[in-house]
């Protein structure tokens, strides 16, 4: 992995930055992964490799032209509020260093997106022409977080290396994400924010393998505080800039741009009831332009699937009671966790119970607080998100792009992610009334032991529930290493489903019969077989039927990985049939005779 080409991006970026003192520090990381997604996107559609050096060239230009405004002498940092969103970003990384699994390939989920960046590396453009399969079912995938993946990487093998580092990056844009929008809303609620990220379900979302979502919840985040700084101070750089970030937006995910769609529906609501149609007319144009001018970037590649995906719905069946509970847990109201619409699993106990009572009390307060500031739009947006859900689970009305927005889970993640403003609200009111400083003190004391609590809770509960879902091991990573070591390459291995021979391709140069995206479309062949007559033949002991599926389809390896190999190991000790060239903790590659 290569963090030396982002380092430099990072320098010029923040050089070039047209806000002052810790507004330009802190917003120098959105507008640099943004700058990179935008770039990666442009040469890719203009037919231009990534190649590196690229992206230093525009803002060395860009830099020469700014000399003359630069000066160093004007800047004057909030030494307390930098230090404060690095203290908070630093525990929000160790939380997810207790939390996070040692290598992110863990999840199974994690192949769809390691792929793409596979295919990305390779050929150098988001826009890859290979029409190997599964890789070319990935292309129409929005590639804002797998161009960031591509650009820290050297090479395929530096994959996991940069999930890692990008999940750990994501929380700390969040925290600065959080911090920089409650200071746009009143200053000094930035303090009371962005410590609930700690609290809240990033975590779970990141490792769920949510990375281009949550990468796009930051710049959702960051667009917010420009849209509202905007707002308050009628000072079109923030607009410039929102434009620049939406674009990127747009190429990571959609669903928070959706988010944003609301918002601005919102604070267009409040603003028309207060007759500021000018001010109106100035964001909606730069919502607009930049919108249509990243969708006209890439029509010609993709406008069909464009056009597709606005009127695609996937919303799934639910039971009306996962759906209540996601509502709630939404707004930390009696739950902490949403449920997966399949895997009905509850992760709440009594302590998140109470954990939650206190969140809720907060969210009231904050509510209350907001209404009393005159603050409606804020209190629409959230109201504009549950309609969203409640008209794809009951109503039903056709709106374009919305009705993507499938399961109730994923839905109220997206209240979710905007919960601390409420929470933060909460905490910067209640300090408010309370004259004693002893009082103010204690319950600044009792909030930091709730998050703290939340955050052990975190801990304590979501890489036991993920463990039984994990598929790559280090007896897996130690079996890769030795593959690589006796030059075995351009290969394909029979492995057994979603298992850790999926990442073949990522760790070694082979690729797997099997993997995430032929499961989950319920493809289970292999030639004129499938998987489970392969099952037949292992539990029947029948060597002869299984390589002979293995030769028709021109696999001469196998991999067998731990869980399988602890239960069917002395299948493959037939040495009629099969060579066991390694097996070391229940992993196997076997050769077929």
């Amino acid at each position: 992995m290569d963090l030396i080409y982002l380092s430099i991006v990072l320098i010029l970026i923040y050089l070039i930055n047209p806000l002052k003192n810790e507004e330009k520090l802190l917003t120098t990381p959105f507008l640099s992964i943004s700058y990179i997604i935008f770039l990666s996107y442009v040469m890719s559609v203009l037919g231009i490799s990534l190649i590196k050096i690229y992206y230093i060239i525009p803002l060395i230009f860009l830099l020469i032209i700014s000399l003359k405004r630069i000066s160093f002498r004007t800047i004057k940092l909030n030494k307390i509020s930098v230090f404060f969103v690095i203290s908070i970003s630093m525990l929000a990384v160790f939380e997810g260093y207790i939390i996070f699994p040692e290598n992110p390939l863990n999840k199974t989920d994690t192949q769809y997106h390691s792929y793409k960046s596979h295919a990305i590396i390779e050929e150098k453009s988001l826009f890859y022409t290979t029409s190997e399969i599964p890789y070319v079912n990935y292309v129409k995938y929005p590639s804002g977080f797998h161009s960031l993946v591509y650009f820290i990487s050297n090479q395929v093998n530096d994959i996991p290396d940069a999930f890692n580092f990008l999940m750990y990056f994501m929380l700390a844009l969040m925290v600065t994400g959080f911090y920089l929008v409650g200071e746009s809303i009143k200053s000094g609620l930035g303090y009371f924010t962005a410590p609930f990220v700690m609290a809240g379900s990033v975590f779970y979302g990141i490792i769920y393998v949510l990375y281009p979502n949550y990468l796009a919840y930051s710049l959702f985040l960051i667009s917010v505080f420009f849209l509202i700084k905007y707002l308050k101070l009628r000072n079109t750089t923030y607009l410039y800039l929102f434009s620049f970030v939406l674009i990127s937006m747009i190429y990571t995910h959609p669903f928070p741009v959706l988010m944003l769609i609301l918002f601005i529906l919102s604070i267009t609501i409040f603003e028309i009831s207060n007759k500021n149609y000018n001010l109106i007319k100035n964001y909606f144009i730069f919502a607009s332009v930049p919108a249509l001018t990243s969708l006209l970037l890439i029509s010609k590649k993709m406008s069909k699937d464009i056009v597709s995906y606005s009127k695609s719905s996937n919303v799934l069946s639910e039971p009306v009671n996962i759906i209540i509970h996601n509502i709630f847990a939404g707004f930390g109201i009696f739950y902490l966790f949403t449920k997966h619409p399949v895997y009905t699993v509850a992760l709440d106990n009594g302590f998140t119970f109470l954990i939650s009572l206190f969140f809720t009390y907060l969210f009231i307060i904050g509510l209350y607080s907001i209404f009393k500031h005159k603050m409606y739009s804020l209190i629409l947006f959230p109201v504009l998100l549950l309609f969203i859900l409640i008209n794809s689970e009951f109503i039903h009305i056709s709106i374009p792009f919305f009705n993507t927005m499938y399961a109730s889970n994923r839905m109220m993640y997206n209240v979710q992610i905007i919960m601390p403003i409420f929470y933060g609200f909460g905490v910067y009111s209640i300090l408010n009334t309370l004259k004693k400083r002893t009082l103010r003190l204690g319950f600044i004391l009792l909030t930091s032991l709730v998050i703290f609590s939340s955050a052990y809770m975190n801990y304590q509960i979501i890489p036991d529930y993920l463990k039984e879902q994990y598929v790559l091991s280090e007896a897996d990573l130690n079996a890769f290493e030795w593959i690589n070591l006796n030059n075995i390459s351009n290969e394909t291995f029979l492995n057994f489903g979603e298992d850790a021979g999926q990442f073949l391709p990522i760790y070694t140069s082979n690729k797997p019969v099997f993997y995430y995206s032929k499961f989950s479309s319920g493809d289970f062949s292999i030639g004129n077989n499938t998987i489970y007559e392969l099952a037949k033949f292992i539990d029947g002991n029948d060597q002869y039927n299984y390589t002979k599926v293995c030769k028709m389809n021109n696999i001469k390896y196998i991999y067998v990985s731990g869980v399988l190999g602890e239960l069917c190991s002395d299948f493959f000790k037939d040495m009629a049939y099969f060579k066991i060239l390694y097996g070391k903790d229940n992993v196997y590659i076997v050769e077929v005779i």
